[in-house]
């Protein structure tokens, strides 16, 4: 089913769960409180991490366990993924039309792995219509890898104007 997005994400919250595999979703009420937990999705053998709606509600998915990033619709199903170059911590959606899949990749988790060493990197991936991709050149690599934090969306919204820019 096609949602509209502002209405969607204004009365859901959804949550990836890392290590139990799943997305569980909240109904928000007009007081701000969290109503009718529920599993919205299981994805079995998958981290979920950062992820992204898209414009037909399905989310995009970060596979901290793998090294893709996966759509998934409410209920589990795996409809699409694309293929990175390392684990993908965060992903966004941008470009003009949001049909940029930008991918946030480390070869690992925690500071002795990646900090200082400019092994972290932004992935871009564009989608189309028919969801047929293709892989974008890397657009940097980051010495800071910051999954929760700004640096993360900063760098990702920074790289994005900027492959926008390039691609124009």
């Amino acid at each position: 089913p096609v949602h509209d997005r502002r209405r969607f994400e204004a009365s859901t919250l959804i949550v990836g769960e890392s290590m139990g595999a799943r997305y569980t979703a909240f109904t928000i009420r007009e007081d701000g409180t969290l109503a009718d937990r529920r599993v919205w999705a299981e994805v079995p053998g998958r981290a979920p991490d950062g992820c992204g709606l898209d414009a037909d509600g399905a989310i995009w998915m970060a596979d901290a366990g793998g090294s893709g990033c996966l759509r998934v619709t409410e209920g589990g199903e795996i409809v699409d993924s694309v293929t990175a170059s390392q684990p993908v911590y965060a992903c966004a959606l941008g470009g003009p039309d949001r049909r940029t899949l930008y991918l946030v990749t480390a070869p690992g988790f925690g500071e002795e792995i990646c900090a200082g060493r400019g092994l972290g990197r932004v992935e871009a991936f564009a989608l189309y219509e028919d969801v047929v991709r293709s892989a974008l050149p890397v657009l940097g690599v980051m010495s800071t890898l910051t999954v929760a934090g700004l640096t993360v969306a900063a760098a990702v919204a920074e790289l994005g104007a900027a492959a926008v820019a390039g691609l124009a």
